[in-house]
């Protein structure tokens, strides 16, 4: 072989090399999760080629709407809620995205997902409603779930979903048995003591 053909063999060789090794779709998806990259996970969300069911349980027993809610990661909430991911999918301890909000105690992601049409009244197998299983002093969640919180209609593009994250743990009004109480009621409506108690 000439010099010349020796160079040019170098610059383009006969067969391609692979790149580098190519996971699949579900793998890189879950792992954008785990890692709170809502970056590469709105990018791979609008990638027409995405080979995923964004409400499949994993091998783990969790939906990846599960798995963003138990990180706190509101981001990655939103964005799923935005590509269709189903609210109110149970898990395989029956739990769904709102029970694990509730327990816990990510109270905007809760508000979130009762605005997307969460149901605040689907049991787990043990009897179990979300509210039932938020921390008698987590007082923000608890007024979540006693609001009288209504899916929202409006129909927000993917885009602006980070847009759009609020932060008002407060409320007006929050009523138990018809009647306006405040936060330490709650607290003592839960466990019988008052707000200055220990409550354990």
């Amino acid at each position: 072989m000439s010099r010349r053909a020796s160079l040019l063999a170098k610059q383009i060789p006969e067969e391609k090399k692979p790149k580098g090794v190519r996971f699949p779709d579900e793998l890189v998806f879950l792992d954008n999760i785990k890692e709170n990259d809502v970056h590469a996970l709105g990018s791979m969300l609008r990638r027409a080629s995405l080979q995923v069911d964004i409400s499949a349980i994993n091998v783990a027993g969790l939906t990846p709407l599960h798995q963003a809610v138990l990180d706190g990661n509101e981001a990655a909430v939103r964005l799923l809620v935005a590509h269709g991911a189903t609210v109110n999918k149970q898990d395989e301890d029956s739990w769904t995205p709102l029970h694990a909000a509730c327990a816990e105690g990510h109270a905007d992601i809760a508000k979130f997902l009762l605005e997307s049409g969460a149901d605040r009244n689907i049991l787990t197998d043990e009897g179990e409603r979300p509210l039932d299983l938020v921390e008698p002093s987590d007082l923000p969640t608890i007024r979540v779930m006693l609001s009288d919180v209504k899916p929202n209609t409006d129909n927000q593009s993917d885009d602006d979903f980070d847009d759009d994250v609020t932060h008002n743990d407060g409320l007006q009004d929050v009523t138990l048995n018809g009647a306006p109480s405040s936060a330490p009621n709650l607290v003592q409506g839960f466990n019988g003591a008052s707000a200055n108690e220990n409550v354990c």
